[in-house]
């Protein structure tokens, strides 16, 4: 719907009472300096159009007039404005990812990637990461391997100087690292569990490197050698994914070094029974080269 522009003297920032003449006189020297700020003020906040986000889902405005219209807001109104576009924009599209409307949800979210950079915001790209990962770390049964699969479609279609393969990776990194870690306990299990299926999926891919996951986990490992169970189920998930790829000659001494962990960590008398169980299993499931019985 288009916007109503009026053109009422008061919308214009003149009183009801003032001609056009009157304001022409004030323009020419005697308008006070302290009414000039506050008329000009008054003028800038009726000219702008009242927005909400959904004043700007696909099809409700001209694509030629958003930019226009969000750089009219200032700085914390349009970071506001574009952070609520994106999710109603991306969010939909990926509740409903499955592999039936991959190329769709796809073509959706490259399309409006484009639409952002063309309004110069910058802040579109690290918050279509954080609203997959917050898909991956919720409650709900999503497909983990998709969403990795999306990330490296968006990745392989991303243009020259776009950095959303740089924001995947520092949050990969980031939930790996012992501050990550340590907010696991706060997610539910299904949740925490899917983050690390997640990193495993895409690791797989190709979508990050090995040193991506060893050098941080590596790290909070070291730094905290025993761990909440929380941690440590996570932990196992990550290594029942990635392990195959990570247990390989250039990463073996690494690879080793989990392994070292997790006999100390099984051996100890005040483990966990299940914390435990988890342990021996994946110390089986490298015995058996990575094949599930």
């Amino acid at each position: 719907m288009e916007p109503s522009w009026s053109t009422s003297p008061t919308y214009l920032g003149l009183s009801s009472g003032r001609s056009a003449e009157g304001s022409d006189k004030r323009q020419e020297g005697q308008k006070s300096a302290t009414d000039q700020p506050r008329s000009e003020a008054r003028f800038q906040e009726q000219r702008i159009p009242k927005l909400t986000p959904t004043s700007f889902r696909k099809g409700s405005w001209p694509t030629s007039e958003t930019p226009e219209l969000l750089l009219s807001l200032n700085g914390n109104k349009q970071e506001r404005l574009e952070a609520d576009l994106t999710e109603n924009r991306v969010k939909p599209l990926l509740n409903g990812l499955t592999a039936d409307v991959f190329d769709s949800t796809l073509k959706g979210i490259l399309e409006y990637l484009e639409e952002s950079e063309a309004r110069c915001q910058h802040s579109t790209l690290p918050r279509v990461v954080e609203l997959i990962l917050e898909n991956t770390k919720s409650d709900k049964t999503y497909s983990r391997s998709i969403h990795a699969q999306l990330c490296q479609a968006i990745i392989r279609a991303e243009r020259p100087n776009t950095s959303f393969h740089d924001h995947l990776l520092s949050h990969c990194r980031y939930e790996l690292s012992a501050k990550g870690f340590a907010q696991h306990a706060s997610y539910s299990r299904v949740g925490r569990l899917g983050i690390m299926q997640f990193i495993g999926h895409l690791l797989e891919l190709g979508a990050i490197s090995t040193f991506v996951v060893n050098e941080p986990l590596r790290r909070t490992i070291v730094l905290g050698e025993t761990l909440a169970r929380e941690q440590v189920e996570s932990i196992c998930e990550l290594l029942k994914v990635a392990g195959p790829i990570l247990d390989h000659p250039n990463s073996r001494n690494t690879m080793n070094f989990y392994y070292g962990w997790i006999k100390r960590s099984s051996e100890k008398n005040n483990i966990d029974l299940d914390v435990r169980r988890m342990l021996q299993d994946l110390t089986k499931l490298r015995q058996q080269h990575w094949h599930y019985d």
